[in-house]
């Protein structure tokens, strides 16, 4: 059972928790383990390219992999780009209604 092996609670604990305490706990779960993953990607890294590249090539790649774990992605419209599209789905919204 999920609760007793990963979230470390008795069976008790587990009957005697409401549903918020038990999502926080589930919430808490996750973070700890995509954690672990974007350390075991960044050993893994370590091993497999890190002594074919230069140290300054090595801290971005760090940086690419830490981003990526945590879903953060580079936008790459610059500002008046990204007017246009706002401004343009805004007149097709609209348009179709």
């Amino acid at each position: 059972m999920f609760v007793i092996g990963e979230l470390g609670c008795t069976f008790k604990e587990y009957e005697q928790m409401t549903w918020a305490e038990f999502q926080l706990r589930l919430f808490s779960f996750n973070r700890v383990e995509k954690n672990n993953w974007f350390k075991i990607g960044e050993i893994v890294a370590n091993v497999v390219q890190a002594g074919f590249i230069d140290a300054k090539d090595k801290k971005k790649m760090l940086q690419n992999i830490q981003k990526s774990y945590q879903g953060k992605k580079r936008s790459t419209l610059n500002e008046h780009q990204r007017e246009a599209i706002l401004k343009a789905q805004q007149q097709y919204g609209t348009v179709k209604r």
